[in-house]
């Protein structure tokens, strides 16, 4: 039926209100949603893991704001230990599409990341030759991140686009992205490589890159229908505690990372809600302990089966205590 938190979970019983041992469709669903959420908890601990030993960030901050028919991300804040200063993007972006054949006359267009390094947005072309030189110093320099080659109807190439960057000069605002572009977290932090998706190891097509793994993370973690919620918003913060700036592999500690979250909701009247998720318990081991010490066989739970089916709630309650740090 299901495969979380490296439990066989099965079950034959058909999608309904009927209960069963006590418990519904529903509480089983929901009782996989915290174990579900317990597996992601220990994703972003990695994830956390790997910027915090390969930069000086110790701290990344989001602010979300809802939407009359999507919320979002709309800033990213992040910070070295203490909160001593802010790291800001080091180089800028822009995209050049360069035509197969150039016809006389013809400009090129660019595509900034957020405004042009030319000319404002709303003639954001290079003439051939401009776009020729600065793509031959680009390439020189390696400062060439990706070329996408963009076809016609008839499958011949009509142009190419060059993603490119330069030293940051303040012709654009200093912003981290907002959702994805891998390209841009990979040539800022070099040092920073891709995560394993939860019990998918060794394969490579579920790794994924932990920035772009916590802003997926942060549209999961608020209550649902946020987004759609105009006038809310909601910060959510990673921080790794390390006063000195001196964590290493060897004495790096789940205990000193925590997640706040603050949710300000609006609907008639303004409701506030913040809660804080402790890291300091590894899932897996609570599963792990949990299983031992109540003899689950092979870590599979049948809910057909009223003793198993107990057992799987009983743990349930176990992982959702540990995430909440209680004892």
């Amino acid at each position: 039926m299901s495969n979380v938190m490296n439990l066989d979970i099965k079950n034959k019983r058909d999608y309904s209100d009927k209960v069963k041992f006590g418990k519904s469709y529903w509480d089983q669903a929901e009782a996989l949603a915290v174990l579900e959420k317990a597996e992601k908890l220990e994703l972003v601990k990695r994830m956390m893991k790997e910027i915090v030993l390969n930069s000086d960030i110790r701290k990344i901050e989001y602010d979300i704001e809802g939407s009359g028919d999507s919320g979002s991300i709309e800033n990213t804040t992040m910070y070295t230990y203490e909160s001593i200063s802010e790291i800001e993007p080091k180089y800028e972006y822009t995209t050049i599409q360069l035509p197969a054949i150039h016809q006389p006359g013809q400009n090129c267009v660019v595509k900034p990341y957020t405004v042009s390094w030319k000319r404002n947005d709303n003639d954001a072309k290079y003439t051939y030759p401009e776009a020729v030189e600065d793509l031959t110093y680009y390439i020189n320099t390696g400062r060439v991140l990706s070329a996408e080659q963009k076809t016609g109807l008839n499958g011949e190439l009509e142009s190419t686009d060059y993603f490119v960057c330069r030293e940051h000069t303040d012709s654009q605002p200093r912003q981290w992205p907002q959702w994805g572009e891998k390209l841009i977290w990979k040539n800022e932090f070099p040092k920073i490589s891709n995560v394993l998706d939860w019990n998918k190891a060794a394969s490579s097509d579920r790794a994924i890159h932990p920035f772009i793994g916590l802003q997926n993370y942060v549209y999961q973690i608020l209550p649902a229908g946020w987004e759609i919620n105009e006038g809310s918003s909601s910060t959510v913060v990673f921080e790794y505690n390390d006063p000195d700036g001196n964590v290493t592999k060897d004495t790096y500690d789940d205990s000193n990372f925590t997640i706040d979250i603050e949710f300000n909701q609006v609907v008639y009247d303004t409701n506030e809600y913040s809660w804080k998720i402790k890291a300091e318990k590894d899932m897996y081991k609570v599963v792990s302990n949990y299983c031992k010490n109540n003899k689950v066989k092979d870590r599979t739970l049948n809910l057909n089966s009223e003793v198993q089916n107990s057992k799987f709630y009983e743990l349930v309650k176990t992982v959702e205590q540990a995430m909440e740090g209680v004892e």
